[in-house]
């Protein structure tokens, strides 16, 4: 079982398993290392991603210092990706340097290496892809992959959702690059997107997506995720983000598609964002302090409960079309609400650290209003 060796090593990046049939030699005559293998491996797997069948020769190359590899791993008996290689198990150059030729290969495990930019990233490869560098610090150089319908995972703070890719993408070692990519939503509705992300070994990510949209899921929210703004919306238009880790700015100019059902609940959180004097602190070292301090060494553990990651700063222009269904939740007990189908223009100023803004004019083509009065008055308004 190769993930037993591998688990001796202790080199966090290398998890490959399997079970290993063949042989193994290694010598050592005169300081003159020698190292060769010729095995086949069932259920090989790489970074707890099962690929398929491999067969593998290695040995150790004394000039430079590794471990030549060469194989292929089958999928079946019709398809396959040729392995090649080094992997520098020690010394100061340790890490590796292999290369993919891949026909329909399992891409999930690149997860490691780009978890900080993909999440979840799942897909079928094909192209060559040269992943090297040290164990410390991986980068990808001179691939080109073509994703045969991948689904990788796009969210906002609240939802994730999946969307198909099939075209090229084009990694470089500091990029991810994609031209007039098409992407599909769960539902095969398309858009083009045009992306650009830049980053130093998958860190230090900044990045630039331009989306072009043609009644697409756009927004996607349970109320228990994002229990103020909350359904899924179906747009035609632009949209424009581009950020880093510190700052995310949105962009979007979207027209309302048939479909579209928002609701919208301001009533049942808006006391309890008021309650700025509200602290949070650590339990457990505070009962600590307690017992051997005096109270005003205490204090310092008080802090305010910040939101974390980036900040979000997002502008909406909206062209909303009776298409779209719309829901004001005036009394989530009671059951007030208002709704109905608009017409009208409106611009949406939201960020993370700023107040919600809106502006514009809105038509109500056709509604209705539920209004109840202590549970005692129930009365439809159309």
């Amino acid at each position: 079982e190769l993930s037993y060796i591998f688990d001796i090593l202790n080199i966090p990046v290398l998890q490959f398993a399997g079970k290993a049939t063949g042989t193994f030699n290694i010598t050592d005559l005169y300081s003159s290392r020698m190292l060769n293998t010729d095995l086949e491996v069932q259920n090989f797997s790489f970074n707890q991603v099962q690929l398929g069948r491999l067969n593998l020769f290695s040995e150790w190359d004394d000039q430079q210092k590794g471990i030549l590899m060469l194989g292929s791993i089958y999928k079946n008996d019709t398809t396959w990706t040729d392995v090649s290689g080094y992997v520098y198990p020690v010394g100061k150059n340790a890490g590796l340097s292999l290369f993919f030729g891949a026909n329909d290969l399992n891409l999930a495990f690149l997860h490691p290496f780009v978890e900080n930019i993909a999440k979840n990233m799942q897909g079928r490869g094909f192209g060559n892809i040269h992943l090297h560098g040290p164990f410390k610090a991986f980068a990808e150089q001179h691939p080109q992959l073509l994703c045969e319908k991948p689904a990788g995972r796009v969210a906002d703070r609240q939802r994730k959702f999946a969307v198909l890719v099939s075209d090229s993408i084009h990694l470089t070692p500091g990029a991810i690059i994609g031209r007039n990519v098409t992407v599909h939503d769960k539902f095969g509705n398309s858009a083009k997107v045009n992306l650009t992300v830049n980053h130093k070994h998958f860190k230090d990510v900044s990045f630039d997506v331009g989306v072009q949209t043609n009644n697409m899921l756009v927004f996607d929210a349970p109320q228990k995720q994002n229990p103020l703004i909350f359904g899924t919306v179906f747009g035609t238009g632009t949209a424009s983000i581009k950020g880093n880790g510190q700052l995310i700015n949105f962009d979007i100019n979207m027209r309302s598609d048939p479909k579209t059902s928002v609701k919208l609940d301001f009533m049942n959180n808006s006391s309890a964002a008021e309650y700025d004097f509200i602290t949070f602190v650590n339990k457990k070292e505070l009962r600590e302090m307690a017992l051997t301090k005096p109270v005003d060494s205490i204090k310092p553990l008080i802090f305010k409960n910040e939101d974390e990651g980036a900040e979000l700063r997002m502008n909406f222009l909206l062209d909303i079309t009776p298409d779209a269904d719309i829901e004001l939740i005036m009394d989530p007990v009671a059951g007030d609400k208002i709704t109905g189908n608009c017409n009208g223009s409106l611009q949406i100023q939201y960020g993370t650290k700023t107040d919600l803004r809106m502006y514009g004019n809105i038509g109500i083509v056709q509604g209705n209003y539920n209004f109840s009065l202590q549970q005692l008055i129930h009365k439809n308004f159309k």
